[in-house]
């Protein structure tokens, strides 16, 4: 069990409508408590099993309160994927493939403990007729144990992996998850293995997947001549800003007067002109000086 595994459980459900049904009794159980001890409290009774029993209903209660709606989260996804909705690919994995994964998976997992450990637990008994697999474009079911899988969800999907063991193994499909822990965060990896009958499909989950975890540029560098563009007119519309309300102010001799707010223009249009001129000649002058370290960068590995 990695850290974080309490987090897990919000987005790891093996049999969601079964966990949903035993979070909806636990949360009625705590109902239950902090109602008998409510009870007692109004009949003047103060005593340990009132007091304890009020503080075990209001925890359960609570934490239920979380788990509960993620579980019937999860029985609508799990719907929608089995119903064939947003599904990008399903795929069969025989008995004896599967028991090849499960060693390269544990293998992989001890490999990298903190960053590798796998987010899948395993049956027992692996079923006669093999593991079925279906992967959608936000989850996906294995073996019946449904994941969620978004850039920015929780857990966080941070990169997808094509994995190729060799040596008999199946292909497998990784995908590095993110979970928030304890005011930082803690890493887990999910894997898929990937017959050689289901190589286009899994390809095709591949290529969703990868185009949505690609690191975007800030901005200012996905087009660096239009910023280029844009510094220059905004730094010319602040000049002509700032110079319009000096060449106002020179005609109204610096003149201010409190009770004729037009006295103020030339004033305002001078400052904003000269700070944000100021700040768009940073922005170009920064534009310009880390499109050129990294145009050096890329000739130089190049």
């Amino acid at each position: 069990m990695a850290a974080g595994d309490g987090c897990r459980g919000l987005s790891v459900m093996r049999n969601p409508a079964g966990k949903a049904i035993r979070f909806l009794a636990a949360l009625i159980l705590g109902i239950g408590l902090i109602w008998f001890g409510a009870t007692r409290r109004e009949a003047g009774i103060e005593d340990w099993p009132g007091v304890t029993a009020t503080i075990a209903g209001v925890s359960l209660a609570f934490i239920m309160a979380f788990f509960l709606p993620r579980a019937l989260f999860h029985i609508r996804g799990e719907a929608k994927l089995l119903a064939g909705q947003e599904v990008l690919g399903r795929w069969r994995v025989t008995p004896s493939d599967w028991a090849r994964f499960h060693r390269f998976d544990d293998a992989r997992s001890a490999s990298n403990f903190y960053w590798l450990s796998s987010d899948f637990w395993f049956r027992r008994r692996t079923p006669a007729e093999g593991v079925d697999i279906v992967v959608g474009k936000r989850s996906l079911l294995v073996d019946g144990s449904y994941h969620v899988l978004r850039p920015r969800g929780i857990p966080e999907l941070t990169a997808i992996r094509w994995l190729a063991p060799g040596g008999g193994d199946p292909d497998c499909l990784e995908f590095a998850l993110r979970y928030p822990y304890k005011g930082g965060s803690s890493h887990s990896a999910l894997r898929i293995p990937v017959p050689a009958a289901a190589r286009s499909e899994a390809l095709r989950v591949h290529g969703w997947f990868e185009p949505l975890l690609r690191p975007t540029p800030a901005l200012a560098f996905r087009d660096v001549r239009r910023t280029y563009r844009i510094c220059a007119t905004v730094l010319a519309l602040c000049i002509a800003a700032a110079l319009g309300g000096w060449l106002m102010a020179i005609a109204n001799d610096f003149r201010i007067d409190e009770s004729a707010p037009l006295t103020m223009v030339p004033l305002v249009l001078m400052l904003l002109g000269s700070i944000a001129g100021a700040a768009t000649a940073i922005l170009w002058l920064m534009t310009f000086l880390i499109a050129r370290l990294e145009k050096r960068e890329t000739s130089r590995r190049g």
